[in-house]
């Protein structure tokens, strides 16, 4: 603070100053001025808050103290980023609340999913007979270099990218790489099998059989006795082949599964072997459908099992077509139905479906001659007389992974493929069925997509099979790439990735969700393609690796696949809007009933002001969530009608407080001399509530209202995390709290509780910061306290 100048000091200048400005010139007069024109100033400056309060208008003098506390600024820039957040990012991207990609469950925040390491560029890719060693998983790839050094990049699903010390210490001796969905398999120069990644299903191990809890799996105690020498004590009569006297050939990785190929031509195949459709969890199908084994003397073996509908595979397969089979039977199809068969080991049955509620019957082979007797069904035995005894005979040469499928490749270039269920199974061509001899070509290389298949041939031709639809083209490919050449080809989930004999790359495909089908225009001459589920790599002639597709996730993915990130910005927006326009109507309402309650007062303020304790009585929260129980249960009201409805509820609900807010501060304004005045002049009633007692409550309600909304957007929240609110798939920042529910979840997925609880926090919390600065800068005491 500035000291002053004492009384004798100043008399001096005073004096000094006279004697200047009569007198003085030059540097002394000059010296004069401009101390003047310094005090003046400085006296201005003083001065400067109570001559701007005298000057600007009060909205100007609640702005001006608004921005100046900080506290409010940081709530002003945190609310208004997480509302351009909302804004930009639901104009950027295409959002579908149904969305759903299982195979990319559960993948943390991360991107470079498409960035080769630089040391794998470097080093080059290590080739073993003619095999690059490197595959692509759901969302990460992994690759061994020339330098004998293991690189993995992408998503560390499962912990896939945290390589064991053994692997890591074998990989020079790895003579053969398979990546999974999911796990990684290799096969070392002295026949060793080696794996990591997911073993949920012992994919990436040797299978142990486990009588508890394998008994639809018997098929591992024959893997095991393979394997373990102790376990063909165990399964004496499960033993096919030792791996000590039949080596393993070849090692392959699939969708949680593992396939063994042996010099004996043994298959051995574990891991996943059943999965459940999305649409119809009741329905359950095999993986491999059947375990193909093979004898020493190269004799094929069926084994069959009940729910793995074999019959239907050997008669439409090999030898029947279904038509053929119905007319066997002797079944008619009846008029406006559909003639359906099911399979068992011991009967087949049959019914004509026009509901789905038609009891099943059992197809008679020979009625019973007495009534002791029961009929002979039609059943194994049946169809096994027409199974082709060449293919019997056949010796398997070689595997093709078809993504879900597996094509067994015969020694006379014959194909038989089993899997899931689906058109790339149940459509495929039959010439696959025909030897080279008959065909008169032999067909090189088989692979798939999620929804078709297809095979190149030694010509160079592609040919394609399964789906077919407006957005799903994949079945013209051969019309496509009918005047070139192709040599190699790899399917993801929804597209193809094709190499040409002059090394052109091509990519053709669907559903560009995640940009499986931006390959880069700048890849040069290549010489061998790989893909699967949505990446792609083409290695050039050079040596130099491109690879382009599914680059990452912003915030992860969820239980179904889905992009977290998109489902927060349509979730913020729906939050928002429900929040806003809950305090919509609560201030519609609360304000109408307070302006009314305290101007007319009475018994009328009597009876708003008791119904309003009545509604405030309830408890707010079971409240709102059984008028949204009633509402969700209401079949005649759509998605879009019920989060209407629930905005209108919160609103309903939360007047009260906004109501006796205003009514208390009318009853001290109808008593002032403006009121009166307007009154004896005789203005309208509703003119005075308007024009006159409105605008002097409005800094309240303004406050009030801005406070409400942070509520508002919690109690949303709230109820959509107890599933009372907006339901799923809609999203919203509160239902995507409801996996926090699930231990799992709050362990190994913290993405998907702490992202959304991220933006309520900081949403709820700026506003809050936004309401407390509006209230002091309204409130003209406040620089008093």
């Amino acid at each position: 603070m500035k000291k002053e100048d004492s009384f004798l000091s100043k008399i001096g200048k005073a004096f000094k100053n006279i004697f200047i400005s009569l007198f003085g010139f030059g540097r002394h007069k000059k010296q004069l001025e401009e101390e003047l024109i310094n005090k003046n100033e400085e006296e201005l400056i003083e001065n400067k808050d109570l001559i701007e309060s005298e000057i600007i208008s009060p909205s100007r003098q609640i702005f001006r103290k608004f921005i100046r506390n900080r506290v409010a600024i940081v709530g002003l820039v945190m609310f208004a980023a997480v509302i351009l957040f909302v804004v930009i990012g639901s104009n950027t991207i295409e959002f579908n609340a149904s969305y759903l990609e299982p195979s990319q469950r559960h993948i943390e925040p991360g991107f470079g999913y498409t960035k080769v390491p630089r040391g794998l560029q470097k080093e080059g890719i290590k080739e073993v007979d003619g095999e690059y060693l490197i595959g692509i998983g759901t969302a990460f790839t992994v690759a061994i270099s020339n330098e004998d050094k293991i690189y993995v990049w992408g998503a560390n699903i499962d912990d896939v990218k945290k390589v064991p010390a053994e692997v890591k210490d074998r990989v020079g001796d790895i003579v053969q790489l398979s990546v999974g969905s999911r796990h990684v398999v290799a096969l070392t120069n002295n026949g060793e099998l080696i794996g990591w990644g997911s073993n949920t299903f012992h994919q990436s191990q040797i299978p142990v059989f486990n009588p508890g809890t394998d008994q639809q799996q018997q098929f591992k105690k024959s893997v095991e006795a393979y394997f373990n020498p102790s376990a063909r004590t165990k399964y004496p009569n499960e033993v096919v082949s030792k791996i000590e006297e039949d080596p393993i050939k070849r090692v392959y990785a699939g969708d949680q599964f593992t396939i063994v190929f042996t010099e004996n031509n043994n298959i051995y195949a574990w891991g996943v072997v059943r999965t459940k459709e999305l649409d119809n969890p009741a329905k359950t199908f095999n993986a491999l459908e059947v375990m193909l084994r093979y004898t020493e003397q190269g004799g094929l073996r069926w084994k069959y099992s009940a729910e793995d509908n074999l019959a239907y595979n050997l008669s439409d397969r090999l030898v029947l077509t279904k038509e053929e089979l119905i007319s066997e039977l002797g079944l008619v199809e009846e008029d406006g139905a559909t003639l359906e068969l099911r399979y068992f080991s011991d009967r087949i049955q049959y019914r004509n479906r026009k509901t789905g509620n038609e009891p099943w019957e059992n197809a008679i082979l020979k009625e019973p001659e007495t009534e002791d007797d029961d009929p002979e069904y039609y059943g194994y035995d049946f169809l096994m007389q027409y199974v082709d005894e060449e293919v019997t005979n056949a010796k398997i040469v070689d595997v093709h992974i078809m993504f879900e499928h597996v094509a067994y490749e015969l020694e006379d270039n014959r194909f038989i493929i089993v899997g899931v269920g689906g058109l790339v199974k149940e459509d495929y061509p039959r010439i696959l069925s025909q030897t080279a001899e008959e065909r008169g070509y032999r067909i090189e290389k088989i692979f798939a997509s999620s929804k078709n298949g297809f095979y190149i041939d030694e010509n160079g031709g592609i040919v394609g099979w399964g789906e077919i639809s407006s957005e799903n083209r994949l079945n013209t490919v051969d019309d496509v790439f009918e005047d070139k050449k192709i040599i190699d080809g790899a399917g993801g989930m929804y597209h193809i990735t094709l190499l040409e004999d002059n090394g052109t790359v091509h990519v053709m495909g669907f559903k560009n969700t995640l940009g499986h089908l931006n390959m880069p225009d700048d890849i040069k001459p290549s010489k061998k393609v790989i893909a699967n589920f949505f990446n792609s790599i083409a290695i050039e002639n050079d040596g130099t690796i491109r690879a382009w597709g599914n680059k990452g996730y912003l915030f992860g993915t969820d239980q179904v696949g889905a992009d977290v990130y998109k489902r927060i910005v349509a979730g913020g927006s729906m939050t928002l809007s429900v929040a806003a326009v809950a305090v919509v109507v609560s201030l519609i309402i609360g304000l109408t009933v307070g302006l009314i309650a305290g101007f007319y007062g009475k018994w009328l303020d009597n009876v708003l002001m008791r119904f309003g304790e009545i509604i405030s009585a309830f408890p707010f929260l079971p409240l709102a969530m059984t008028l949204s129980s009633i509402v969700h249960n209401a079949s005649s009201i759509n998605e879009r009608e019920r989060v209407f409805m629930i905005m209108f509820i919160l609103g309903i609900l939360s007047w009260p407080g906004l109501a006796r807010l205003v009514r208390g501060q009318i009853l001290a304004e109808r008593e002032k001399d403006y009121i009166l005045a307007a009154k004896a002049l005789g203005v309208k009633e509703r003119h005075i509530i308007i024009r006159h007692i409105l605008p002097n409550v409005v800094n309240v309600v303004i406050v009030n209202t801005t406070l409400s909304y942070a509520g508002a957007l919690l109690t949303e929240s709230g109820l959509s995390f107890l599933g009372f609110g907006v339901m799923y798939p809609q999203p919203s920042w509160g239902n995507m709290l409801t996996g926090a529910q699930s231990m799992t979840t709050l362990k190994n997925y913290w993405w998907l509780w702490i992202i959304p609880a991220f933006f309520i926090i900081a949403t709820a919390l700026s506003v809050n910061l936004i309401g407390d600065g509006l209230r002091e800068a309204m409130d003209p005491k406040s620089s008093e306290r």
